[in-house]
């Protein structure tokens, strides 16, 4: 099985859609995947862009086999093993799921099979798992959404609303989202979705359906419509790319990836439960283990730089104010503070402390993930939250 060690942290996108699409819809949405991917590819050059898909009939099997056209790694999360999974396909979609499956831009992964499977309850669930690991893993998420509230659980409205935080398990009652215009300069958190309106086969003709836009949480079953991509979170992908970019030059330059690994320090014998998703969260781990060495040796380097000056600046005001009462120490004085001053605007611009933070902590919160999926407990903790606790957003560079 191939892991992606090498290619940096990806940007992953999730999908989740209608299976009974209106086939006047199919080709509209292979253009919008195709044209959003490559505005993706093309803006975040130095990261991967990998798509996250549940492979079922219809909206799965679409933006699979458009990614993969456009050249991009797909990653085929299925919510039960493939054997009992061909039951949901007819023939037709199943050949197709095959071929996808069997292409090399197609990684397979079988999620945990619920108990009871083999009976709707049971595979009910197992959607549900699907839509949950959507959620944990996504940056974006593609949701290709007639914009109606089904209320199935894990079905394509349920994922999106829970992905953006506007759906509470304690709301019973059946209630349609709001769609209200964005402000104009939103305030937005880390989740956004990428919606592309579609009609479902059978439904009542709609005269007027919106053009694809992202969506954002904004409350309780309300929805925020952005024409374009948030700036925030543009800021965020664009420093994900940088961040990546930072590891590619270290490995140019002959550092490679650390020598510290997580899977390595287990017992030879160890059964490992996904041992797919446990490479891949070392090979991160590896990464922002690098990142935070290499940052740190340049942190280290600007401490030692700064004492030096900072004993020059003493040492040179004492020479002239107890020894040599010389306006030329006066001057060489003022040139070292005024050289301190501008080296110190100079390499501050690559925020190496707060990057060595940065990378630390997310190195140690992949630790702390490594094992939690290795206890089969992962899903218990969101990433994200664990490193918004840690409070080093707070540092300027992050």
């Amino acid at each position: 099985m191939t892991h992606h060690h090498d290619l940096g942290f990806p940007l992953l996108i999730g999908v989740c859609g209608h299976r009974n699409l209106d086939p006047a819809c199919a080709a509209e949405l292979a253009n919008a995947v195709t044209t959003q991917l490559r505005r993706l590819t093309n803006a975040l050059k130095s990261t991967e862009i990998r798509v996250l898909s549940g492979m079922a009939a219809g909206t799965d099997l679409i933006v699979a086999r458009a990614a993969v056209a456009a050249g991009v790694q797909v990653e085929a999360v299925l919510p039960m093993p493939l054997a009992r999974y061909r039951a949901d396909f007819d023939a037709d979609s199943l050949d197709e799921l095959e071929a996808l499956l069997a292409h090399p831009k197609v990684r397979c992964v079988e999620l945990t099979p619920p108990e009871g499977v083999d009976d709707q309850r049971g595979r009910d669930k197992g959607y549900q798992s699907l839509g949950g690991s959507l959620i944990r893993r996504s940056s974006l998420l593609l949701a290709v959404w007639d914009g109606k509230n089904t209320r199935l659980a894990g079905g394509t409205s349920d994922t999106l609303l829970r992905y953006l935080e506007c759906h509470d398990d304690d709301v019973s009652e059946f209630v349609e989202p709001v769609f209200i215009p964005a402000a104009a300069d939103p305030e937005v958190g880390d989740t956004v979705v990428y919606w592309v309106p579609v009609q479902r086969a059978g439904a009542a003709a709609q005269r007027d359906i919106p053009k694809a836009c992202f969506l954002t949480g904004a409350g309780q079953n309300r929805l925020a419509v952005h024409a374009e991509l948030p700036r925030s979170i543009a800021d965020e992908w664009r420093a994900l790319d940088h961040f990546n970019h930072a590891y590619h030059m270290l490995s140019a330059k002959g550092y490679g990836q650390s020598q510290s690994s997580l899977i390595t320090s287990l017992p030879a014998d160890l059964k490992l439960p996904d041992a797919a998703l446990l490479h891949d969260i070392d090979a991160r781990y590896s990464i922002a283990d690098s990142l935070a060495m290499h940052f740190q040796r340049g942190s280290d380097g600007l401490f030692r730089l700064f004492g030096a000056l900072t004993l020059l600046m003493g040492g040179t005001f004492l020479v002239y104010e107890l020894l040599i009462d010389s306006r030329w120490l006066l001057v060489a004085y003022l040139a070292v503070l005024a050289i301190s001053m501008t080296l110190f605007r100079v390499l501050g611009r690559g925020n190496w402390f707060s990057s060595h933070l940065a990378c630390r902590t997310l190195a140690e919160s992949l630790r702390v993930k490594f094992y939690l999926a290795l206890a089969g407990a992962d899903h218990l903790v969101d990433t994200r939250e664990l490193i918004k606790m840690s409070g080093i957003s707070a540092f300027e560079g992050f």
